[in-house]
C-alpha cells in the first residue's frame, strides 16, 4: 500500500486485542510497512506477514506497550471493546478505533472521580457529562454511563445536576455553585449527612425570580442541605419542587435574615422552598432565618410530615392548593422584631403569619405550634388574584398558638363571605396580643406601613385585630375544644372567641379568660344575617368587658335566627355576665327562629345580666340563665322625710332562672319618723321588674301597723320597671291602696317576711 510515515505522539495501546509488543516505541516518526484493516479499523503493522489481514490476534503488533497497565487495557479491550485511560485528559486525547464502545476513566483529575462511559452519537452540542476523544476523522463522543454519579466526576455541581441520565450520590463536603441549578425530570439524589450546598452569588433584578435549585418533575431526594453565607440575603426562592416529587429531609439555612421580597413589594410567590405541581411528599423540612419560609403554590396532593420554620416574618403561604396535609410543625417569629423593620415590616405587618391561606381546599394542618408571630398565628383570608380555588373544606387539629401579636386563629376574607366548611379540633391560645396594646408604652402598629408611609403608626388603634379566635365572614364552621389563657402578660386577646357576620357556626368547650374586652362575642354587621350559631359549654372569666356579648348594634335590620349559647358559665368579669345589644335602631334583632342563652352567671362587677327591654319582650328571645345571690334590703317611704331605721335583720336571698327571679326577704326594723309620708317601700331587689304582674306572698308580719287602711289583706307588689316592693291593702269590692306612713306606728318594731317570684 506504499510507504507510510507515522508520527507517534504519546504512549498508549495501539492495535488489536491481546497482542504483545516486540519492541518499545518512543515518540517519533516511523515508516510503516503495511496498512491493514481489522474489525473495521486501520492498524499499522510493525512487521508484515503473508496472512495479513488475518483474524488471528497474534499476527498483530502494537505501536507502544510500555507497562503492565497497557497490557491489561489491551486485554480488556479484546473482551469488552473498552479502553482504559488514567485520567479524563488522557481519554480526551486518545485516538480510538471505531470499535471502542466504552472508556474506563480511572480518575478525573489524577486523584478521584473515576467513571465509566458509553459511546453516543457525535451530534449537536456537547451536553453535561459528555466529552469527545482526540482525532479529526476518528473522533468519538462519550458520556458518563454510571448508574450513580458523584460531584467528583464533573467539573462542578452545576454540570452534575445538569446531567440527565443517572442517580446522583453526594458524599459529605461543601459544594459551592455560582449559577442556578435546574435538574432533569425523574432525578434521584442521595446526599450524605454532611453534604452542604452553598451558593456563592446573589442574583439581582429579574434574575431573582429564578430559583437557585429547581427540581424537575419526579425528583426523588433523600436529603438536601442548602445554606446561605453572610451577605447573600436577598434570595427570593432557594429551592423549588415541581410535581411528583419526594424529599426526605430538607434543611435550608441563612446566616442573615433573608429578605425573600424587596421592601414594599407585595409579591407572595417566594419562599426558602416552594412546593408546586401534583403529588408531592416531604418528610422533615427545616428552615432557618428566612422572611418567608415556605409556600405551596398551585399544588395538589401535597403531604408534609413536619415543618420547622425558625426566625421568620411571613411564615408559610398557601395559594391555588388542593389536598395539602401537614402532619406537624413549629414556627417561631423573630427574637427581636425590630430586625424586620429594615424590610419595612414589623409588629402587626399584614401577612406576617405562620401560615396564610389564600386559596386552599380539602386540606388539613395538624399538631401546629407557633411562637411570637408578628401578626396572626394562622390566617385564612380571601383567595389570591389568579387562583380559582377558594378557602373551603379545611381541617385544623391540635393548634397551639403562643404570644402572637395579632390573632391566634383568624378566618376573615374581607367581607367576601367565601370561607366555608372549616373544622377546628383543639385550639389553645396564650398571651394573644403579646402586651402590645394601644396607648401602652412602646405600642407599635405596622399594619398601615406602606412605601409612601413606612414604619409603625402608633396613633392607629388596631386592638380589635387581636382576638384569640376570630371567625368572620364564614359559613359552616365547627370548633371543638378552645382554650385561651394568659401567662406572661396581663391579658390574652382583645376578645377571646369572636363570631362576626357568619352563619352555621358550631363551637363547643370554649374556655377563655382575661380578655381586654368581651370574653365571647357574637356580632352582626351590615345586612348580613347572624344565623344558626351554637356555642355550647362556654366558660368565660376575668374579662374587662362582658363575659358573653351578643351585639346587634353595628347594624339595623340584620336578622338573628337560631343563635344559641348553652352551658354558659360567666364569672368575675368587669363587665356584665352577659349582655345583649339591640340593633342600631333599638329594635330586637331576633326573628323567625328563637334564640336563647342558657347557663349560670355570678360575681360580675358590671351585673350578671344586661338585656334591653325591646329584647326582653321579644317572643324570639329566651333566657334560661341561673344565678344566685344574697344581699340586703331596706325600708323607706315614697317621701322619706326624717325617717330613721334601726335593723335587726334585712336579708334577701334570690335566685334567677331565665326571666324569673325568686326572692326570700326577711326584714325586722324599727322606723322612727315624724315627716315621712307616702307608700311604705322595700328597696333592693336584684333586677327591675318587667311588669307589675308578679306574685310575692306576705309570709309573716306583726302589729306595728296602726291599721291596714281599712283592708283585710296586705299584698306585696313589685313595681314595674323598678327594684322596689310596695305593700298594698286589699278588700272585697274596694280598690287596692298602698300602706303608707300613716299606717305605721313610729318607734315600734316592724316585722315582714316575704317570698315569691317576679319577671324581669
Amino acid at each position: 500500500m506504499g510507504e507510510i510515515v507515522v508520527e507517534v505522539l504519546r504512549a498508549g495501546p495501539q492495535g488489536p486485542e491481546a497482542l504483545r509488543s516486540e519492541g518499545v516505541w518512543s515518540p517519533g516518526h516511523y515508516s510503516a510497512r503495511a496498512l491493514v484493516q481489522h474489525t473495521g479499523a486501520y492498524w499499522l503493522a510493525q512487521r508484515a506477514t503473508e496472512e495479513e489481514p488475518s483474524t488471528e490476534a497474534v499476527d498483530w503488533s502494537a505501536f507502544i506497550n510500555y507497562s503492565a497497565d497497557m497490557d491489561a487495557a489491551i486485554g480488556s479491550y479484546g473482551a469488552n471493546r473498552t479502553f482504559t485511560a488514567p485520567t479524563l485528559a488522557a481519554a480526551q486525547a486518545a485516538v480510538l478505533p471505531t470499535s471502542v464502545a466504552s472508556i474506563v476513566v480511572q480518575t478525573r483529575d489524577g486523584t478521584t472521580g473515576g467513571f465509566r462511559t458509553r459511546r453516543v452519537p457525535d451530534e449537536g452540542a456537547i451536553l453535561a457529562g459528555q466529552f469527545v476523544t482526540g482525532g479529526t476523522y476518528l473522533r468519538q463522543r462519550h458520556e458518563n454511563a454510571e448508574d450513580t454519579i458523584t460531584p467528583a466526576m464533573f467539573s462542578d455541581v452545576s454540570e452534575m445536576f445538569a446531567f440527565t441520565k443517572a442517580k446522583i450520590a453526594v458524599p459529605k463536603g461543601n459544594y459551592e455553585f455560582n449559577s442556578p441549578i435546574a435538574t432533569r425530570d425523574g432525578l434521584t439524589l442521595s446526599c450524605e449527612g454532611a453534604a452542604v450546598f452553598r451558593p456563592t452569588w446573589a442574583p439581582v433584578g429579574s434574575a431573582r425570580a429564578t430559583p437557585m435549585f429547581s427540581f424537575g418533575a419526579g425528583a426523588n431526594v433523600d436529603r438536601l442541605d442548602v445554606r446561605l453565607v453572610a451577605g447573600i440575603n436577598t434570595i427570593r426562592t432557594l429551592v423549588r419542587f415541581n410535581g411528583s416529587y419526594q424529599v426526605g429531609l430538607l434543611n435550608l439555612d441563612s446566616v442573615d435574615l433573608n429578605n425573600n421580597r424587596q421592601p414594599g413589594v407585595g409579591d407572595l410567590i417566594s419562599g426558602a422552598v416552594i412546593f408546586s405541581g401534583e403529588y408531592g411528599r416531604a418528610g422533615n423540612v427545616f428552615i432557618n432565618n428566612f422572611d418567608r419560609g415556605w409556600a405551596s403554590i398551585d399544588s395538589t396532593d401535597l403531604v408534609i410530615s413536619h415543618i420547622r420554620n425558625i426566625g421568620t416574618i411571613m411564615g408559610g403561604y398557601v395559594s391555588g392548593t388542593r389536598h395539602m396535609h401537614i402532619l406537624s410543625g413549629r414556627t417561631t417569629g423573630l427574637a427581636n422584631p425590630a430586625i424586620a423593620n429594615a424590610f419595612n415590616r414589623g409588629i402587626m405587618s399584614r401577612g406576617a403569619n405562620s401560615i396564610l391561606f389564600e386559596g386552599c381546599t380539602d386540606s388539613s394542618v395538624s399538631n401546629w405550634y407557633t411562637y411570637d408571630i408578628l401578626e396572626h398565628a394562622i390566617r385564612v383570608a380571601n383567595a389570591a388574584d389568579g387562583t380559582i380555588i377558594p378557602n373551603e373544606r379545611l381541617t385544623f387539629n391540635n393548634l397551639r398558638m403562643y404570644r402572637p401579636y395579632g390573632c391566634g386563629f383568624k378566618l376573615d376574607d374581607s367581607d367576601l363571605f367565601l370561607i366555608k366548611d372549616i373544622i377546628i379540633n383543639g385550639l389553645y391560645t396564650e398571651d394573644v396580643g403579646r402586651g402590645n396594646w394601644y396607648g401602652t408604652e412602646g405600642f407599635q402598629n405596622w399594619a398601615s406601613s406602606s412605601s409612601t408611609s413606612p414604619g409603625s403608626h402608633p396613633d392607629n388603634n388596631n386592638d380589635g385585630n387581636k382576638v384569640a379566635c376570630a371567625i368572620r365572614n364564614s359559613e359552616r364552621v365547627r370548633v371543638t375544644g378552645f382554650m385561651n389563657r394568659k401567662l406572661l402578660y396581663d391579658h390574652s386577646g382583645y376578645m377571646g372567641f369572636w363570631v362576626e357576620r357568619s352563619s352555621n357556626v358550631s363551637a363547643s368547650q370554649i374556655d377563655t379568660e382575661y380578655s381586654r374586652f368581651a370574653g365571647v362575642c357574637i356580632q352582626s354587621g351590615g345586612s348580613q344575617a347572624c344565623e344558626k350559631i351554637a356555642l355550647d359549654n362556654v366558660i368565660t372569666r376575668y374579662n374587662l368587658g362582658a363575659g358573653l356579648r351578643w351585639n346587634a348594634g353595628p347594624s339595623s335590620g340584620s336578622a338573628w335566627r337560631a343563635v344559641h349559647t348553652r352551658g354558659l358559665v360567666s364569672q368575675n368579669n368587669t363587665g356584665a355576665g352577659y349582655e345583649v345589644i339591640a340593633s342600631a335602631d333599638g329594635s330586637s334583632p331576633f326573628q323567625t327562629i328563637t334564640c336563647s342563652i342558657e347557663g349560670r352567671v355570678s360575681d360580675n362587677a358590671g351585673g350578671n345580666r344586661s338585656v334591653p327591654d325591646t329584647v326582653n319582650v321579644s317572643s324570639r328571645f329566651r333566657e334560661d340563665v341561673r344565678e344566685n345571690g344574697i344581699g340586703t334590703v331596706t325600708f323607706s317611704f315614697a317621701t322619706p322625710g326624717d325617717v330613721s331605721v334601726s335593723y335587726a335583720s334585712q336579708s334577701i336571698i334570690w335566685q334567677r332562672d331565665g326571666n324569673y327571679v325568686n326572692v326570700e326577704i326577711a326584714l325586722r326594723a324599727t322606723l322612727t319618723f315624724t315627716t315621712a309620708s307616702g307608700a311604705l317601700q322595700i328597696l333592693g331587689l336584684p333586677y327591675p321588674a318587667l311588669s307589675a304582674v308578679n306574685k310575692i306572698d306576705l309570709v309573716a308580719s306583726n302589729s306595728a301597723f296602726s291599721s291596714w287602711n281599712s283592708r283585710v289583706e296586705i299584698v306585696p307588689s313589685v313595681q314595674e320597671g323598678t327594684t322596689r316592693i310596695e305593700l298594698r291593702g286589699y278588700s272585697s269590692n274596694v280598690d287596692s291602696s298602698p300602706i303608707t306612713a300613716s299606717n305605721v306606728v313610729s318607734g315600734s318594731e316592724l316585722l315582714l317576711r316575704l317570698s315569691g317570684t317576679y319577671r324581669i
